[in-house]
């Protein structure tokens, strides 16, 4: 029987370095209690090592004596979460790298008299003799520079909390200090896939989670693996990890590299992830009642109101969440008296919208954006906890940027009279492309395809398959034309369902023109468009010219009932348009949530609680560099 062998190595205090890190130790109890639950207790062995007792010896020995053990059949899995760093390689192995440099894990006792860093050679050493057994090895690195390759940082470091970085070392240890068997480092063993935190020369964040600090990238990868069953790739835990990860942080991009290309579609751990609930459902417990979602599923713990239904039951029996846990919440029932015995199927009713947070040193913009619903105005120390962070800058010209959490500008310069309304903007299209609906029945029934097209073909070519999930590269074609696409939206359940597709832009645009509403029956697809191809191109005051890119996501809106998609609509940014739709002409959850995105005071009855869910897909179109010169 396959079995999954963990080394789970969280480090936030060290004897020779610092700062101290918050959130390493949260990590490995995070990931040891989902893989606790969702594997069976036969399949796993799993040790950690935390602080003291991940010192480099030990996590020598733990690699090739706890992750060794991995035959054939098996998956080893190694996480780590701590400091990462960079340090010259002693003069023997200097040649082996072009600049002498390499990257490096820190150990809990590294850098305390003649004990080094673990060097990315040691552990690719290390990866080989684990390998050797035959299994498969997946490699977590949450720690800055942990792609592998190495260039040396530059810029300021970004973050609510201290990256995951150690200073780079200035001298080199002695070989002997180092393992034997050292040499030039290769390309990845074909049987070993690796999940990075960020690339070769980002940091890796620490950021709150409720009331604990985690690695933002633990906790994505948390997150991706709660939503994740037997099926799930480990393309489509990365990339869900990654859209996580990126939506706060955009100079953070996770990777995932793999030996043999083919292992990037193959099932995440082999399969032993036990499939996820496949609806919420309420019970009672110790004499409260919960639901079995929690933070790790996107319940959100602060003030706003999140509110659940019995599924497909009139009138409407709602619950609303008093107190949201890690893995489970505690609700209390509105006006109705649930049979203590009975497990109920339950359904999102009311979403909240958190306000995204903004600091800003303008009191002006403070005082206008005080008035605003969709906001909250922060003191810089206290934007550390903000799970949606924006920055509002004045340059001593008296110029205003907006920028996001790590500093990238969204927006500027801005007169200081608009800034509030872009602010504004920027808000609502954000809490509508974190729409999502954890544990939803409908999760496995809908689907988004980009399917590619060629010049002249005015219909989807039968059998063509659609491009691999995640994000979708298109590029222009060497003549400057623009690439065209299918955009398919597939219903593989048995009952019809009603679609509506979101074109979001990285000018925070939002409309459902591509496909604006309609059912489409079970076992059938759609195909936007009116049918026909999508042309993909740089909008009208983006030149073509090598290198220029747009990204837009597709998000798909899909539920049990009808909705209307007027409220999804915004213009781009700094541009002004009327709100399309009229409150009396909404019906769905759907359609009531993006109005309530919209407008905070508006409200409707609840007719039926009906299922709904969304699937995004991120495209990025870009004009490919030319030839060198």
């Amino acid at each position: 029987m396959a079995r999954l062998f963990v080394l789970l190595i969280g480090i936030d205090r060290y004897l020779g370095v610092s700062p101290d890190l918050q959130g390493c130790g949260n990590d490995m109890d995070l990931a040891a209690g989902i893989l606790r639950d969702r594997i069976a207790g036969d399949d796993l062995d799993l040790l950690e090592l935390c602080d003291e007792q991940a010192t480099r010896d030990a996590v020598i020995s733990a690699f090739r004596r706890h992750l060794g053990q991995a035959g054939p059949d098996d998956t080893a899995l190694f996480w780590f979460s701590g400091h990462g760093s960079t340090a010259p390689l002693p003069a023997e192995l200097a040649h082996t790298e072009e600049s002498g440099c390499a990257q490096t894990t820190v150990c809990f006792d590294s850098r305390t008299g003649d004990i080094p860093d673990l060097y990315d050679k040691e552990l690719a050493l290390l990866a080989a003799e684990v390998l050797a057994g035959g299994c498969l090895l997946v490699s977590i690195m949450d720690s800055c520079h942990s792609r592998s390759g190495m260039r040396d940082p530059d810029g300021e470091m970004r973050g609510e909390l201290p990256p995951r970085l150690a200073p780079r070392l200035e001298t080199p240890p002695a070989l002997a200090a180092l393992l034997p068997g050292l040499s030039r480092a290769g390309g990845l063993h074909q049987r070993h896939i690796a999940l990075a935190a960020c690339g070769e020369d980002e940091y890796a964040n620490e950021t709150y989670r409720g009331e604990r600090p985690h690695g933002a990238f633990s906790w994505a990868i948390s997150r991706a693996l709660v939503r994740a069953g037997q099926r799930g790739t480990y393309h489509d835990v990365w990339s869900h990890a990654r859209d996580l990860v990126t939506a706060r942080y955009r100079r953070q991009s996770p990777a995932l590299e793999a030996g043999d290309a083919g292992l990037r579609h193959r099932e995440f751990l082999g399969g032993t992830l036990h499939p996820p609930a496949a609806a919420i459902t309420m019970r009672r417990f110790r004499h409260v009642w919960e639901i079995d979602i929690g933070t790790l599923h996107g319940v959100d713990p602060g003030p706003q109101e999140t509110r659940l239904a019995v599924h497909g039951v009139t009138p409407v029996r709602e619950v609303r969440v008093v107190r949201a846990g890690t893995m489970r919440s505690t609700v209390e029932p509105i006006g109705w008296e649930p049979v203590p015995d009975v497990r109920y199927r339950m359904v999102l009713t009311e979403v909240p919208f958190p306000a995204v947070a903004v600091v800003t040193g303008s009191a002006r913009v403070a005082d206008d954006l005080l008035r605003s619903p969709h906001v909250r105005v922060l003191a810089a120390e206290d934007g550390a906890q903000a799970d949606r962070l924006l920055r509002v800058d004045v340059t001593g010209n008296g110029d205003h940027w907006i920028r996001s959490a790590d500093l990238e500008r969204l927006a500027g310069p801005v007169p200081v009279a608009e800034v509030a309304g872009q602010v504004e903007h920027i808000a609502r299209w954000t809490q509508i492309q974190k729409l999502a609906n954890p544990n939803s029945g409908l999760a496995d029934r809908v689907h988004l395809e980009i399917v590619p097209a060629e010049p002249g073909e005015r219909v989807p070519p039968a059998g063509r398959p659609a491009l691999p999930p995640g994000r979708v590269e298109l590029h222009y074609l060497p003549d400057g034309t623009p690439p065209s696409v299918f955009v398919r939206l597939r219903n593989s359940g048995p009952v019809p369902l009603y679609f509506v597709l979101l074109d979001l832009t990285d000018r925070f645009r939002m409309d459902a023109d591509l496909f604006d509403g309609a059912f489409v029956r079970g076992e059938w697809a759609a195909v936007a468009g009116r049918g026909g191809p999508i042309t993909v191109s740089l909008p009208p005051d983006r030149k073509a010219v090598p290198g220029a890119s747009v990204t837009d996501w597709l998000l798909l809106l899909a539920s049990e009932e009808e909705f209307s998609a007027e409220p999804f609509h915004l213009p781009r940014l700094g541009e002004t348009s009327a709100l399309r739709s009229a409150p009396g002409g909404l019906r769905g959850v759907l359609g009531r949530l993006g109005m309530q995105a919209a407008r905070r005071e508006f409200t409707v009855p609840q007719e039926v609680a009906a299922d709904w869910t969304t699937v995004m897909v991120e495209v990025r179109t870009s004009v490919p560099e030319g030839p060198p010169a």
